[in-house]
Formats: C-alpha cells, sequence, structure tokens
C-alpha cells in the first residue's frame, strides 16, 4: 500500500512529541492541520524505525483581514503563543473546522480565533458553532472585519 506525498501516519507517541515540539497542548479529539512542510525525518516506533518523506504542502495564504487580526492578537497576547491554522477540529466524519489562530496562554490555556472579511459563508458559521459547541473547554471568538473597523460576532 503506497502512501501519497502530502500524507503522513503517525503513531500517537509520534504526534504527541510533535505538538511537544511546536509548543502546543492539543487536548484529546483533536488533530494538528498538516504543517506547510516537513522535514524528512525518522521516527521511531517500538522496534522499527521509519523514515517519513512530505512534500511541501501547498497552504493557504492569510487573507488581508487575518494578516492584520494576527498583529492585534500578538499585541493583546504577548505572553501568548498566537499559531495560524495550527490545528484541526473533528465535528463529525469527514467534517472539521480549523479556526484561523489558536492563541495558547502561559498556563496553557487554548483560544481559538477565527477571523472573517465583510462577507460570511453560512457554513463557516455553522462551524463555527458545532466546535463551540463540541469543544467547551476552549474559548472561541469571531471577528469581522468591517469598514468601520472590527466587531466581534461571537
Amino acid at each position: 500500500m503506497g502512501m501519497s506525498k502530502s500524507s503522513v501516519v503517525w503513531t500517537e507517541a509520534q504526534y504527541q512529541e510533535y505538538c511537544r515540539k511546536q509548543g502546543v497542548m492539543i487536548p484529546k479529539g483533536a488533530t494538528p492541520c498538516p504543517p506547510s512542510s516537513l522535514e524528512v525525518g525518522t521516527y521511531s516506533d517500538p522496534g522499527k524505525p521509519t523514515t517519513v518523506k512530505v512534500a511541501p504542502k501547498r497552504t493557504r495564504k492569510k487573507t488581508q483581514a487575518e494578516s492584520e487580526y494576527e498583529l492585534i492578537l500578538r499585541l493583546a497576547h504577548p505572553d501568548s503563543k498566537v499559531l495560524y491554522e495550527a490545528i484541526k477540529l473533528r465535528i463529525a466524519d469527514r467534517c472539521h473546522y480549523c479556526p484561523d489562530f489558536t492563541v495558547v496562554s502561559p498556563e496553557g490555556k487554548l483560544s481559538f480565533v477565527e477571523v472573517k472579511g465583510p462577507h460570511i459563508w453560512e457554513d463557516s458559521k455553522i462551524k463555527f458553532k458545532a466546535a463551540k459547541e463540541m469543544y467547551p473547554w476552549a474559548k472561541f471568538e469571531m471577528h469581522q472585519k468591517r469598514v468601520d473597523g472590527w466587531k466581534q460576532i461571537y
């Protein structure tokens, strides 16, 4: 069975090690979005080392609104780690929600921030609300850039 260049199958231990190295505490039930690029590495599974080669993934560039709001987040949370599209939350089978920003406080608390431009698609609101309900241990915020500035919607 072949493996495509953009997919990697990790053991739970490898996943935990990746999260630890990234400085992100990922709660049970959440999986990371694929990083923009991974280097060739050797990961050891009990008894059988495995070399995984991953081609750089095409990443979505940040929108202007996301870039602007990232600066606001970094200024508002100078001691926290602000990560762009760092994790993917499972909502249902083959349905995931990947927040624009994950803010990890020094205490390890997670906040997920979604940034939208002038128009918001209905499916975006539905996924956001579903994730907010399914993962009550985290703080969820949705902000929209409008002509008169930023407005927190949820």
